[in-house]
């Protein structure tokens, strides 16, 4: 179990799948939602490989106005509806069962904040391709966070986005991407 650090959801708890063994630390979720607590309240929100909804439940609960949620196992998409339920947030969540890279090529909107945080045992070619669609479903003034494994390097742009921050955590990095 993780907990909801802050917002209307606070101190509730939300179920992690069984097979995830690095699930969105306290400290690494204070750290990103510090970093972006200025462009939270009414975004869009995009939580690629979901696996609890970690990331963009916390999101609406400091006050996004929609989070989608993209994971291609069955099982996480259940979580995630179930978590969505006992926080009582489902109305303003969209769950949807599918590979991130399929969903980026056919998505027709648009989303203020995406987080990707990909499984560590990705291959990093198969990775770099997904990275590089996160774009054409971002505006202009979007911004774009990446998780990966300490021992892998941050690309310095995705597309038109370049990497404005970076932040270590031991056994990942988490970067930071928008449009100067």
């Amino acid at each position: 179990m993780v907990r909801i650090i802050t917002g209307k959801a606070k101190g509730r708890k939300i179920e992690v799948p069984k097979n995830i063994t690095r699930p969105l630390t306290d400290r690494i979720k204070t750290s990103i939602f510090d970093t972006i607590q200025h462009i939270i309240p009414g975004s869009h929100v995009l939580d690629l490989f979901s696996g609890s909804g970690n990331f963009g439940i916390e999101a609406l609960s400091r006050g996004a106005s929609h989070a989608t949620f993209i994971d291609s196992d069955t099982k996480a998409a259940d979580l995630i509806k179930r978590n969505l339920k006992n926080v009582e947030m489902e109305s303003q969540a969209s769950v949807v069962k599918n590979r991130a890279e399929q969903f980026l090529k056919d998505a027709d909107e648009k989303f203020d904040i995406v987080f990707a945080d990909p499984p560590f045992p990705l291959d990093p070619r198969k990775k770099i391709e997904i990275f590089r669609l996160i774009p054409y479903v971002c505006g202009k003034h979007s911004i774009i966070i990446v998780r990966i494994p300490m021992e892998e390097s941050l690309l310095q742009k995705l597309n038109q986005f370049e990497l404005l921050h970076q932040d270590d955590f031991g056994v990942s990095i988490v970067g930071y991407y928008g449009q100067n």
